[in-house]
This record gives C-alpha cells, sequence and structure tokens, in this order.
C-alpha cells in the first residue's frame, strides 16, 4: 500500500457519492482541472511532434464548459489563469473556485488574479483524481469519450492489457511513420466540436433523474445577473508583472519555462542600476508588453512598450517581419482555437435564447487602464488596507436586486 498510495484505495472503497450542484445558482461555482490529451499531434509548420495540454473550468450547477486553454506541453500557472479569465468573460463566479492542490494552481500569480478579478472568492482544493469530490473529473471522461468517436489518429494512451497495449503503440509508430498523424489544427478543431457537443446536447443527471442542456442551465440562469469585466481590464489582470534591470538595452524574463527577452530603444537611455518594472504578456508572440518607470513620489508609471526577442540573428528593430512569424508559429493556432471556442460560447447562448446585452460591465478602476492590474507592491497593500475597499461585485448585485419587479 506504500507503493500503490492512498487514492487507488479510496477510489475502490469509497462509496458513490451524489453531490446536488444543482441547488447553488448558476456561476457561484466554478470547478477547474488540468487534462492531458491521449492524442500525439504535429505541428504543420515544423513537423514537430507535440503533447496537447490544456485547462478546463466548468460552472458546477450546469456542468457548462466555460473556460478552456491550451499549450504545447506541460501546462503553467498562465494556463490555469487564461482559461480562468476565459470563464469570466462569460460571467464572474459568485462565491467559490473549487480545483487541485496542485502548485500551478495554488501559485502566487493566480492567487492575485483571483483576489483581483473578485475579493469575495473562496478557494477551495481536493485531492486529485478522486472523481466523487470534483464534478469535473466527470467531465473529463466525457471529453475522452467525445474525442474518441471523432476517430482521429494518433492515440497513444497505454492500456493496462499487455496485448491491447502493444498493438496500439505499435498502430501509433505506423501513424507516425505513415505521416498520418493529426495536425495541431485539426485536433483543435476536434476539441472545439468537443466542447459544443457536450454544451449544446442533453445531458443526464444521476442525482435529478432528468435530461437538461448545460447551455439552457447555464445562459438562462445567468440571464439578467451575469456580471463581467470589460475586455482591456481582463487582458490587463493576465498579465503578471516582474522588476528587474535593464541590461543593453533589454530585459530578461522567465515565462512559462522559457527565457524571453524585452526590448526597446528607450530602454538604452536608462541607468544600469535603474531598476523598472515591467507587464508582460506570458504567452506567445508575448505582444503588448509595458514598462514602468518610478517617477517621483514613488509612484510607477508607464515608460514604454517594448518587443520580444528571440536572440541571435534577428534585430527586433530592423526583422520586425521576421520576428513575428518565428513568434507566431505556434501561437496562431492557439489563437484560432480561441476564436473558435468564442463562436461555440456565442452560438450556445444564442440556443438558449439569452440576448449579448443581458451582462453587466463592472469597471475594476476608474484610472488608467492599466492600473488595477498592476501587482500590487508593500507600499500600495498599506495604502489600500487604510482605504476602505469598494465591494464591486456586492454592490451590484444589490443594485440589480433591488430593480427587480416585486414577486420575481
Amino acid at each position: 500500500m506504500k507503493t500503490a498510495g492512498s487514492v487507488p484505495l479510496r477510489l475502490m472503497r469509497t462509496p458513490q457519492i451524489l453531490r446536488r450542484w444543482q441547488a447553488v445558482p448558476t456561476g457561484h461555482t466554478y470547478v477547474g482541472d488540468q487534462h492531458l490529451l491521449d492524442y500525439q499531434a504535429v505541428l504543420p509548420d515544423s513537423g514537430e511532434i507535440v503533447n496537447f495540454q490544456f485547462y478546463l473550468w466548468i460552472d458546477a450547477a450546469s456542468t457548462y464548459w466555460a473556460g478552456l486553454a491550451g499549450t504545447y506541453g506541460p501546462y503553467t500557472r498562465y494556463t490555469v489563469g487564461e482559461s480562468f479569465l476565459r470563464a469570466c468573460r462569460l460571467h464572474i463566479p459568485d462565491a467559490w473556485l473549487l480545483n487541485d492542490n496542485g502548485k500551478q494552481e495554488k501559485s502566487q500569480y493566480f492567487d492575485d488574479l483571483v483576489a483581483r478579478v473578485n475579493r469575495v472568492i473562496t478557494r477551495h482544493y481536493t485531492t486529485p483524481n478522486v472523481p466523487p469530490v470534483k464534478p469535473v473529473e466527470a467531465q473529463m471522461a466525457v471529453l475522452t469519450r467525445y474525442l474518441n468517436q471523432e476517430g482521429i489518429h494518433g492515440y497513444r494512451k497505454r492500456s493496462d492489457d499487455p496485448f491491447t497495449n502493444k498493438r496500439r503503440q505499435a498502430d501509433l509508430q505506423e501513424a507516425k511513420a505513415a505521416g498520418n498523424l493529426p495536425t495541431v489544427p485539426e485536433l483543435l478543431d476536434a476539441i472545439a466540436r468537443v466542447v459544443e457537443r457536450h454544451n449544446t446536447q442533453p445531458c443526464r443527471s444521476e442525482v435529478e433523474q432528468c435530461d437538461y442542456v448545460p447551455a439552457e442551465r447555464f445562459w438562462r440562469g445567468l440571464d439578467g445577473r451575469r456580471i463581467v469585466l470589460p475586455e482591456a481590464d481582463l487582458k490587463g489582470l493576465f498579465y503578471p508583472r516582474f522588476q528587474r534591470k535593464v541590461r543593453n538595452a533589454c530585459i530578461r524574463l522567465t515565462l512559462g519555462g522559457q527565457v524571453v527577452e524585452f526590448t526597446a530603444p528607450e530602454l538604452a537611455y536608462l541607468g544600469p542600476q535603474e531598476p523598472v518594472q515591467i507587464l508582460a504578456n506570458p504567452l506567445p508572440p508575448h505582444d503588448g508588453g509595458l514598462v514602468l518607470r518610478q517617477a517621483k513620489g514613488d509612484e510607477w508609471e508607464p515608460y514604454c512598450t517594448v518587443q520580444p526577442w528571440l536572440g541571435r540573428g534577428l534585430n527586433p528593430l530592423t526583422d520586425s517581419d521576421r520576428l513575428s512569424t518565428c513568434m507566431r508559429q505556434k501561437n496562431r493556432y492557439l489563437q484560432q482555437f480561441r476564436d473558435a471556442l468564442t463562436a461555440v460560447h456565442n452560438a450556445a447562448r444564442q440556443l438558449a435564447g439569452v440576448a449579448e446585452p443581458a451582462a453587466k460591465v463592472v469597471r475594476l478602476s476608474d484610472v488608467v487602464p492599466l492600473r488595477a492590474a498592476l501587482a500590487e507592491t508593500p507600499e500600495d497593500r498599506q495604502r489600500r488596507e487604510k482605504a476602505p475597499v469598494l465591494d464591486h461585485q456586492a454592490a451590484l448585485r444589490a443594485l440589480v436586486n433591488a430593480r427587480k419587479p416585486a414577486g420575481s
């Protein structure tokens, strides 16, 4: 039992638990988990074979798949943050976030991100691989089943049966040799179809003993009470903030396990010992970086925008077209995937008969854009603790409830 661990024992001994998540309001709790796809895909540009991972957030009350973000290789804290903010584009959860107690989920970056989106959200953590505790585990099984029904090549999951596993791995090697592996766009298109299939087709509820459509429950349950943030605020929230010193007109950062350098001509005018703060896009092609310089009164003010630099053989100032091509080789497929998921959510909302203007937009702050997205310094924290905290979410809910017709 020491080598097997306690999770398999609990899976065998734990009785069936049916939690009535439908008792909580729609949008109350988001549940998240990461998933490694059981398929290998090839990048059309370079021929590189990649193992695609993603992070998924679902609404617990309706089992609607709200936020999904993918990455080539192991998922990072930025994958968790991107998928969460994609779910927040539909609705900001009211009270709970439920996910595994993994390193990426419990990172300081994601904790700060959640706190800035909604201060009243309570974090809850569960033990991985225990489906009775976390409803998203069952949804991952649905995703795997639907994706297998797409009939694409490149299936690589190992089987407990030696004969089945040997045949499966042989088929995978033959597919690689014959060039029959799916391309990354084909695999991402299949995942988008799976998301649409789950969200818009009837599902079975074992608790209620009835069929329901997740899109109808989710969008109709949020009709008139959706709370979202402006796109610019969400984008700014996603960017982590770093404090660095300039070296040869460059700022070096580690993003997603990769070293990325940012540069701009204006950085050459700064002293070598002067610290700056950079608000950087952690996802390729890392565009949209902003450098902040400390002004009088210990305030950090925007100084200049910066561009990513791949390093040797590329001048970021003269080879901008080549630089853009190199950085977007992988990213453009993920961007197409994001656009496809946006179309899936719009189609699901129309299926539920909910109009787009049914969302209440709340700004994090009325000051300069990106100000609310900056990471908090100790001095900022002291000023915030002395100042009154305005709960925008609670104030808006009170306003909406006050304007509801009597008896509704």
